[in-house]
């Protein structure tokens, strides 16, 4: 589940195309350094496809149950609110990653 957890707000924090370091520093209190580390890898090896596709193969293997997608989900909102206001482009990711769960 802490694979899911870290790809999705690494995958939330690109949607501007950068992570900020408040976005990385969120992320890390809420999955630890080394699973932050080992994701932020995978997800920068991954082509935007391949990054969907990831996120549908996490989501078949780890699926959290409603509870847990709502958890997922707010915490990316709480990755977009990091470093600013939540945007048009974060809100297209927003809605696009809860159509994956």
């Amino acid at each position: 589940y802490s694979d899911l957890k870290a790809y999705l707000m690494i995958f939330a924090a690109f949607a501007d195309n950068e992570l900020s370091e408040k976005e990385k520093e969120f992320i890390i209190s809420k999955v630890g350094k080394p699973e932050f580390q080992k994701m932020l890898e995978v997800y920068k090896d991954d082509s935007d496809l391949e990054a969907i596709s990831r996120v549908e193969q996490l989501r078949n293997e780890f699926f959290p149950g409603e509870k847990g997608k709502e958890d997922l989900l707010n915490l990316i909102t709480e990755v977009f609110n990091c470093d600013h206001e939540f945007d048009a482009l974060e809100n297209m990711v927003y809605h696009g990653i809860r159509k994956l769960l």
